[in-house]
């Protein structure tokens, strides 16, 4: 399944393992996405020499034994030039050993059958042109749904009055990018957009049509075929909006709320 696909695409071991075989590694993208926390702190800027010291981090790595489970701490540097403590000096440094040690001196067989799976598919002369973002990309396509982009391109039924459309509209531009993503996949069945944004959706465009329905408790429908979503007649925007969420929120999982 494409879902599945994307989350293997979009995991930072396959990414970091991508990087490696084809001799793009970016320790500090690829950091970032294995350990975003860690990345973060140590690139604050709120952080001084002070906050580094009381720290008092080692430059060691802790893996666990796959074979007994035990914990192991594996130095990052030869013994020779350990340094016991992260100073503000040389976190980067840290940074840089922590991410080769991490993501490319501990292979796994998990990773390399995912390796082996990707090379069947993608061609190594296709992948070494791409970053991973830009392989996730072509394959999950666009998460981030642009406001602008799909107001441009959306078609409304001529049974719709301009007050509904505005509403409407103004509902969306007010949504979390979060329930953005849940209207789309409300109306259309997709949870992201292909290559190409709202002008390229597959079949038609994001309609929106009017729905023969005269209470305010009736809730939005949505034909995701024709990736179309139809709104009753409410009689406030703040109805329309709370009918929206309600319907996008729970409604999008399966034909029924059960």
């Amino acid at each position: 399944p494409k879902r599945d696909w994307c989350s293997a695409v979009g995991s930072s071991d396959l990414s970091s393992g991508i990087n490696a075989e084809y001799g793009k590694q970016n320790l500090m993208e690829d950091l970032e996405m294995t350990d975003k926390a860690l990345f973060n702190v140590f690139n604050s800027a709120s952080m001084t020499e002070q906050d580094f010291v009381d720290l008092q981090i080692p430059f060691v790595e802790t893996v666990v034994n796959p074979v007994d489970g035990e914990t192991v701490e594996i130095p990052l540097k030869p013994a020779q030039l350990h340094d016991p403590e992260i100073f503000a000096r040389n976190k980067k440094g840290y940074l840089t050993l922590k991410a080769r040690k991490t993501l490319y001196d501990f292979p796994s067989s998990e990773l390399d059958a995912m390796l082996l799976g990707f090379r069947k598919i993608f061609p190594s002369n296709f992948l070494k042109f791409l970053s991973p973002k830009e392989l996730s990309f072509l394959v999950c396509g666009q998460t981030e749904l642009d406001f602008k982009d799909w107001r441009e391109f959306a078609e409304h039924s001529p049974g719709l009055t301009q007050t509904a459309k505005t509403w409407f509209w103004e509902c969306v531009r007010s949504f979390t990018a979060e329930d953005r993503r849940a209207l789309l996949h409300f109306t259309t069945g997709m949870a992201s957009l292909p290559f190409g944004g709202f002008a390229r959706l597959p079949g038609a465009r994001f309609k929106v049509f009017e729905k023969l329905a005269d209470l305010d408790s009736c809730l939005p429908t949505a034909a995701t075929c024709f990736n179309t979503i139809y709104l009753p007649p409410y009689s406030s925007q703040q109805i329309m909006r709370k009918n929206v969420l309600i319907a996008i929120r729970y409604g999008s999982k399966g034909f029924t709320f059960g």
